[in-house]
């Protein structure tokens, strides 16, 4: 360790608050200068906030398209809940009735059915009218995950609102393309006959109906937010800040070159001025209540 002033080797045990060589005092000597960094670095840094803050209520809030977004994203997860159609399946001494949707797929989980899908698809059991069947559970399974991608995408849209809503328009087309596919193919089997009287399937039309014109107007809100993209309010002041806070995190300029406050328009003059003017009141008053006593 040494003097920060004058350079002088300071021993590892030497506990005293001034340098030997040239007297100054160690602690109080950098005191300054590192509140002054510190000054710096939170301007640069709550800049970086306001902007981060400016992005989240763009792209969430700011308008009745984010907001009925928002509102439709929430109800296009509760929309898998309404059932595409039913599968009756019933042999001797068994029988079991299966619903196309999240309830339908998750009591089948649940009940560790799921795992009989390829031993029934196999056995041939139903011929084409189960084959149909599975496949609209694939399609059912398939718009699932398309709503969970975009669950991820609506959640980042901050970062690229534009952009983003594209993304979020593609998926929730092919969601709606799959949920279509699997009313299809519960309805092309409906109007097939099993031989062996085991299946048998019900399409369910407004359960379908239900969730594509709910998807529907997910995509009318992301094409609302294309053409009409909500603005990113952000000063030019903090703007200039984010730059310069770029420009220190690559190492192209220091803190130390920079003045305090290093941006400052005029509201944030007088208001900080102001706030000087408070604090100097409350300290004359404070003396002149102790000089009282």
């Amino acid at each position: 360790m040494v003097c920060p002033k004058c350079g002088a080797p300071i021993k590892r045990f030497d506990l005293s608050p001034n340098c030997k060589n040239c007297g100054v005092h160690i602690l109080y000597y950098t005191q300054e200068k590192e509140l002054a960094e510190d000054a710096k670095r939170t301007e640069l840094e709550f800049a970086g906030a306001r902007v981060f803050t400016a992005r989240l209520k763009a792209a969430f809030i700011s308008g009745a398209a984010p907001v009925a977004r928002m509102i439709l994203g929430v109800l296009s997860v509760a929309a898998l809940l309404l059932p595409l159609g039913t599968f009756d399946i019933g042999i001797p001494f068994f029988e079991m009735k299966i619903t196309v949707g999240a309830i339908g797929i998750y009591k089948l989980i649940s009940d560790g059915a799921i795992g009989l899908f390829p031993d029934f698809a196999a056995s041939g059991t139903g011929g084409a009218l189960s084959a149909l069947g599975i496949a609209a559970f694939i399609c059912f399974a398939l718009c699932a995950l398309c709503i969970l991608a975009l669950f991820f995408a609506w959640i980042f849209s901050f970062t690229n609102i534009k952009k983003t809503a594209k993304a979020q328009s593609i998926i929730i087309s092919l969601a709606m393309l799959f949920i279509i596919a699997a009313e299809t193919l519960l309805i092309a089997a409906s109007k097939k006959t099993d031989a062996s009287g085991i299946i048998s399937v019900s399409p369910c039309l407004w359960g379908a109906c239900g969730i594509i014109a709910e998807y529907a107007a997910f995509l009318a809100t992301n094409i609302a937010i294309i053409r009409k993209t909500p603005e990113i309010k952000v000063s030019d002041t903090d703007k200039k800040r984010i730059a310069l806070l770029k420009k220190i995190k690559t190492e192209k300029t220091t803190y130390d070159e920079l003045p305090v406050p290093i941006f400052e328009t005029e509201e944030e003059r007088l208001n900080r001025e102001n706030a000087l003017a408070g604090l100097s009141k409350k300290d004359k008053k404070s003396r002149g209540g102790d000089e009282s006593i």
